[in-house]
């Protein structure tokens, strides 16, 4: 191969390594774009595992606010074929109505109404891989909190302000991270979903 050859193979190769930065890049800025604050997450429905506490619950309106104060860590990678992010927040808050029904070992637990959880030290990642068409799939999520506290505005068909309601969610508070992580992988599935459909557009229009 001559000089010449070599030096416009090497030139070739510059530009499809710059357009491949640049196109990075521009996947990234897009995502961070796509992070909205407050940012509406719509309905969940989970059924009851098979831990303490076996709880049908149906969650619309979710609506998460504290995401412009997060940290957020965006990384893509398309010639690894890797898309993914991550954000750190010292506190956030999930607004909701929620139906509850079930029981915490013998002690029944239902109700209906609005709450809001408030979440701190949370760390959330999301990690993908993208196909040279820029397709996204195989999307995980993990989430790790330090605390959290829940305010259910009624449980077992109280008034708002009933004390049952208060003893009951008190006692969630005592026992919050336990709690989360008991129901956390039944949440996981939706939240890759929304995720996927949350990128999917994003990443392949980038």
């Amino acid at each position: 191969m001559t000089s010449y050859s070599i030096l416009s193979l090497l030139i070739l190769v510059s530009i499809a390594n710059a357009k491949s930065i640049d196109k990075d890049r521009k996947i990234e800025e897009t995502i961070r774009k796509g992070i909205v604050d407050p940012l509406y997450v719509g309905n969940y429905t989970v059924l009851p595992g098979n831990g303490v506490l076996r709880v049908t619950q149906k969650i619309y309106n979710m609506l998460v606010r504290g995401l412009s104060k997060a940290e957020v860590t965006i990384k893509s990678d398309l010639k690894g074929g890797k898309v993914g992010f991550s954000y750190k927040a010292n506190r956030i808050y999930v607004h909701l109505d929620y139906e509850l029904d079930g029981r915490c070992l013998i002690m029944p637990i239902w109700g209906k109404g609005t709450g809001i959880i408030t979440m701190d030290d949370v760390r959330v990642s999301v990690n993908a891989d993208v196909d040279g068409q820029q397709n996204v799939h195989n999307l995980k999520v993990t989430f790790e909190l330090g605390d959290a506290n829940f305010n259910l505005s009624s449980l077992l068909g109280e008034n708002p302000g009933g004390l049952l309601t208060f003893l009951y969610t008190s006692s969630f508070n005592a026992n919050a991270k336990y709690i989360f992580n008991e129901i956390l992988p039944s949440y996981l599935p939706q939240s890759e979903d929304f995720f996927l459909s949350l990128w999917k557009p994003l990443v392949k229009n980038a």
